[in-house]
């Protein structure tokens, strides 16, 4: 199943794993990030109990492009930390959720659970507070309250805003993102650079367009303030947070744990904004617990 199209033209790249007469669990992935960057680990886990829906967001990985892969003006200074009117961002967080609702329909899904991490998790949290019936449970993952804004100040921003520019040289992009990537697991956990290296050199063949990722922040700069819609989540909800996330404050889920009628919150002291070997054990166990207590999914006779 390489590609599903939506719409008139959208296509996204989908994976599938594990039974089909498991319910289902759709993944959401963040920013610049692709569905090979889920954890290995994590997915087998899951993929023991659920039916699991992987795709690529629009605009990166395998899934259609909105605009060009490189733009050589973009500068780190462009990256969106403040807030952007809507006219200036090609798509918006509410176009992309509504992909993910459109992806459910192509697959004759009528309801899944929903998880997202980081700006996938803002996806989810949108696409649980527009479509309640389509979302039985939502998973939070390293993900905002609402704000309409990331703070320029964090640890990680600087290399956020690296992410836009093109580097043409491809040793020097891969220096970049490991030490990218060693900020964003933060002080409690080390990175081996040689598997770290293996995948990103994986997913740069498989994808590079850092002028869609400014085109993904600006389409979060621009979705404004979403507290009101937080507050609109009826589904069983967990937010899942990492105390040492350089990139969203752990005061960020806290808000949104607050905000989500009923939701439950669960701060990994020892984790940042990635999702390192060290935690998946213990994130996999908290989720799965989510979902076994979360309504049963109805699951469609003719479910692809």
């Amino acid at each position: 199943m390489p590609a599903i199209v939506i719409g008139s033209s959208m296509r996204l790249h989908v994976r599938m794993i594990g039974s089909a007469d498991h319910s289902p669990l759709l993944l959401i992935q963040g920013l610049g990030m692709q569905m090979t960057d889920w954890p290995g680990t994590l997915l087998a886990a899951l993929s023991q109990h659920h039916r699991l829906v992987l795709f690529d967001n629009r605009d990166y990985g395998r899934s259609s492009p909105c605009g060009p892969a490189i733009d050589p003006a973009l500068r780190e200074s462009d990256y969106p930390f403040a807030p952007v009117a809507p006219e200036r961002a090609p798509y918006s967080l509410y176009d992309m959720a509504a992909d993910a609702l459109s992806l459910l329909d192509a697959l004759r899904i009528d309801s899944a659970h929903v998880m997202g991490f980081s700006m996938g998790g803002m996806i989810a949290q949108i696409m649980a507070a527009q479509w309640p019936d389509r979302v039985r449970s939502l998973v939070s993952l390293m993900s905002s309250g609402g704000q309409p804004v990331l703070l320029d100040d964090m640890p990680g921003a600087q290399f956020l805003a690296r992410m836009i520019v093109h580097v043409p040289d491809r040793a020097r992009l891969i220096r970049r993102m490991v030490a990218a990537q060693s900020a964003w697991t933060g002080p409690h956990h080390v990175i081996d650079p040689r598997i770290v290296v293996r995948r990103l050199e994986l997913g740069y063949r498989r994808c590079y367009r850092p002028a869609a990722i400014h085109r993904q922040a600006l389409a979060y700069a621009s979705a404004g303030d979403r507290s009101s819609l937080l507050r609109c989540i009826r589904c069983p909800s967990l937010v899942i947070h990492g105390g040492a996330d350089p990139i969203i404050p752990l005061a960020f889920a806290e808000a949104a744990a607050r905000l989500i009628p009923g939701a439950s919150l669960m701060v990994l002291p020892d984790a940042a904004h990635d999702l390192h070997p060290a935690v998946v054990p213990r994130l996999s166990a908290a989720i799965l617990a989510h979902l076994a207590v979360a309504a049963p999914i109805r699951i469609r006779s003719d479910v692809v």
